[in-house]
Parts: structure tokens; sequence; C-alpha cells
């Protein structure tokens, strides 16, 4: 990204959202995807992880099956009574169904991410499933989720989960039009012109200073060693108030209106009151840089306007509702 593309992306987005699977191999998606399954469904902080680690362990330190042959008449009789399920369940624990349309919906979201259906797939949900029934039921039997901390975590996990399913129903209702976007578009181009300023400055508190710095500059003074000797700046003082390339629209309006009425080897004929002092401007060079072009930034200011958009909202429904804060 340039930097002006950049530019953009700062002005428009307030935030950006990653990519699911974004970089991972289509091999290994069912696999991550499956791994993702049982922290996000049972556990919201730590915990998850360690009692994951704990049931895979153990799963790949399981013996290779025996032979047939070997298997006693009592274990093959006994074993379709423990593990027999109905059409309508790929599994029970404990006597607790696991039902086929509980797979059916992980394989979607699977497939929606770039998997496919297969045997195998089907598979690891399916001891995906089962490990996540045993952890659910031991936790309750430990009384897990009466921790105070557990019950937060899962408390702003239902929060954040409900929160980002209003937020897409919403912008589904109102989504972000392209003539939204290219009205954005015109305006950040208009914002941020075709041109770029090398800038120097130095910057002091008070117009006197600022004043007798601007005589010594019309007597034959060097700006760069009176920016190291008077600025307040620290950041630019050492490079005499360097302050490099830059568009106009980065600096506060007072300052980007002098600069771009000034031209290359310029300095300000008198200094520029800001929020931050007064400053004696110096125009290094000026060169023109092209625009980036719509449909390069289109996606950047889309997220921005669909995040302003979400923001604006939220606002709304504190102020359309009835709220009372304790005192």
């Amino acid at each position: 990204m340039t930097t002006t593309e950049a530019s953009i992306a700062a002005a428009a987005t307030p935030g950006l959202p990653a990519v699911l699977f974004s970089s991972i191999s289509r091999d290994n998606l069912v696999c991550v995807f499956i791994l993702w399954l049982s922290i996000a469904v049972f556990f919201c902080c730590s915990i998850s992880l360690k009692f994951s680690a704990v049931f895979f362990a153990t799963s790949a330190a399981r013996p290779a099956p025996v032979d047939a042959a070997a298997v006693s008449t009592v274990f093959v009789a006994a074993f379709p009574a423990a593990f027999a399920v109905s059409a309508q369940n790929i599994a029970t624990v404990n006597g607790k169904p696991i039902p086929k349309s509980l797979q059916d919906e992980w394989v979607a979201q699977l497939v929606a991410n770039g998997g496919k259906d297969t045997p195998e797939a089907r598979r690891q949900i399916t001891e995906n499933l089962v490990a996540n029934a045993l952890v659910e039921q031991e936790a309750a039997k430990r009384k897990i989720s009466d921790d105070p901390k557990v019950k937060f975590a899962l408390d702003y996990a239902k929060f954040r989960i409900l929160q980002e399913a209003l937020l897409r129903d919403e912008m589904a209702k109102h989504p972000v039009s392209e003539k939204e976007i290219k009205a954005r578009y015109e305006e950040e181009k208009a914002a941020l012109g075709n041109k770029e300023y090398e800038v120097s400055h130095i910057l002091v508190k008070d117009q006197k200073t600022a004043e007798n710095i601007e005589k010594k500059l019309a007597a034959g003074g060097n700006f760069a060693a009176l920016a190291k000797e008077f600025s307040v700046d620290t950041g630019a003082k050492e490079n005499g108030g360097d302050l490099g390339w830059n568009r106009p629209a980065v600096f506060v309006k007072p300052f980007a209106d002098a600069v771009k009425n000034m031209k290359k080897g310029e300095i300000s004929k008198a200094p520029v009151k800001t929020e931050f002092g007064w400053h004696i401007i110096k125009v290094n060079d000026v060169k023109e840089v092209p625009f980036p072009t719509y449909d390069s930034v289109k996606d950047q200011i889309r997220e921005g306007l669909e995040l302003k958009k979400q923001q604006n909202f939220l606002n709304e429904l504190m102020k359309t509702n009835k709220i009372e804060y304790g005192k």
C-alpha cells in the first residue's frame, strides 16, 4: 500500500476486521476448522486450550485397533449396545444424543469457509463434537460454570456473538451503496489534493518569540539552525524542523491552509497560530503525485463507511432507549 492509499485508509477506516482462514491451505483447513470449533463452542478462556490439549494427547496415545479375531465374544456382543445410535443422531455420550443436524450445521460452516464436505471431514467433526460433549458434561459435574471468571467469559462471549449478529443484520438491511463509496472517494480526493509538500517548521509557544525568529530569518538567519535553537517540537527540531513529505490534509487546518498557498523555498510571511502554538513555516519543495484510483481503495472506503454506520446505529440505540444509571 502506498503512502497515499494508507492516508485514505486511515481517513476512511476507523478499524479493520480480520479474514478467517485467509492464510490457511485447503488441505489443512478441516483440521484448523475442527480445532476452532471445540474452542469456540465451549470455552471462551484459556481453560479450553488445556482441556483440548489433554483430549487430543490421550487420543494420539490410543493403541492401534486390535485384530477382530482377538476380540472377546463378550466385547463384541457389548459393542453395539454401547455405541448404537439412531438415524437422527451421530453419537451418544453418556446417554445424551448428538444430532446429525448439529454435524450438518458445522459442515455447512466448513464449506462456507472453503472446505469440503467429505467423509473424513464429517468423521473429524463427529469426534470433536463427542469431545465437546465429554468436556461439557465433566464441566457440569464440577460446576465449572459457577466460577465467576468463567461466568464472565461466557457472558462476554454471548454478548460479542449477539453484537456481531445484530450488526450484520443491520448492515444487511442498510448496506453501504456504491453511490456512498464514490461520494466519499471524491471527498477524500478533494481534501487530499494532488500535491505533496516537503515542509519544515519552527514551533514556539508565544507570538513575540515567533516574530523575533521571523526577524532573524529576514536578516539572513539559517532556518535549520534557528529550529534547533528555538523550536519546542522535539520530534523535528534536531532535523532542522523537517517534517518530511506530506499532503496538506494531514496538518491542522491553519497550518495546511498556509502550506497550500506557499511556493517552493518560501517562508511564511507571518507566524501561523494553531492549537500547538506559533509556527514559522518553510516549504522546501513541492511535487505532484497521482491520486489512487477508485478501484484500488473502494474496499477500504466501504469498510470505513460500514464501521461508521455501525457506530451510528449503536449511538442511536443509546439515544432512543430509556437508560438509568445508578448513583
